[in-house]
């Protein structure tokens, strides 16, 4: 995913689109995006946010440094944030 996704949306129209989700729609979307991470990613999303081990324990099973989890766990939260802004527009407002 590309940066140039989140270059003209601004913040207060990804919040707006954001409001207008009930919780329902909040999980079928979040999920939907995490559905379409490559493994790798999806495995470190995993790892640290539904089994919530610390990133020195990423580390050791994944065999990367400490540094390089931070750094892939930045990238894949950036991408799924440009991920949401595109599907929220509001011409590509799909759920």
């Amino acid at each position: 995913m590309d940066e140039h996704f989140t270059e003209n949306y601004s913040e207060d129209d990804f919040t707006e689109g954001l409001q207008k989700l009930d919780n329902t729609e909040m999980i079928e979307l979040i999920q939907r995006v995490m559905k379409s991470l490559p493994g790798e990613d999806a495995a470190l999303m995993d790892l640290f946010y539904h089994q919530q081990l610390s990133i020195e324990e990423i580390s050791h099973i994944t065999s990367l440094s400490v540094s390089n989890v931070k750094v892939k766990l930045h990238r894949i939260r950036k991408r799924i944030f440009a991920a949401i802004q595109l599907l929220l527009k509001p011409s590509t407002l799909i759920i």
